[in-house]
């Protein structure tokens, strides 16, 4: 397993903005809810990515009437 590296970044952020994000995704720190919003939208990114790769590949067949 590959060793991650945590790196400090101070950012000037809005709090606005931090407070929402941290009540929406339901975490007990700002550090945690930029975190779990940056691995959210990155695991967004690879379902893109894997859609258009497969993208005209298969077809959609309907199970349910």
């Amino acid at each position: 397993m590959k060793a991650t590296a945590v790196r400090y970044k101070p950012l000037r952020l809005k709090q606005e903005k931090l407070d929402r994000l941290k009540a929406l995704l339901g975490t007990r720190s700002e550090a945690q809810a930029v975190e779990r919003a940056i691995d959210l939208l990155l695991a967004e990114e690879d379902i893109k990515d894997t859609l258009r790769r497969v993208k005209g590949k298969g077809r959609i067949e309907r199970v349910f009437a």
